[in-house]
């Protein structure tokens, strides 16, 4: 497996900014988002588990997956995502006391490489 592929796909659905800073990926992977973090309307980011600083990783993840420079990595985050299945979570801050409440769950994506998985789709760093 190469880590440095692995990757975890935000999108702002929303019609309003989000401010990242402080949130985290959490359970497969593990990633805190820097304060001044934000995510526009409709804007995509990329967690990666390479440094995003690093341009030779940048360039070949990029060129990989035909991603255009105007989606931003963040990075790098720890773990791995187990090719057959596992679960990453998006947690925020507490809005009211962020230093001593418990961080909200905002999403959780479970997945297995079963049906209606594409049973190909383990496959493609091969």
């Amino acid at each position: 497996d190469d880590t440095a592929l692995e990757f975890v796909e935000l999108v702002n659905t929303t019609a309003a900014s989000i401010d990242l800073g402080g949130w985290q990926l959490r359970q497969a992977v593990s990633m805190t988002f820097t304060a001044g973090t934000e995510l526009g309307p409709g804007e995509a980011l990329v967690a990666v588990a390479f440094d995003p600083s690093d341009e030779v990783a940048a360039a070949a993840f990029r060129d990989r997956f035909d991603l255009p420079e105007s989606v931003r990595l963040a990075g790098p985050f720890t773990g791995q995502l187990d090719d057959t299945g596992d679960v990453v979570q998006l947690v925020r801050p507490q809005l009211q006391d962020p230093a001593s409440a418990a961080p909200v769950l905002v999403d959780t994506v479970a997945y297995l490489d079963q049906p209606p998985w594409p049973a190909a789709a383990h496959r493609v760093l091969e």
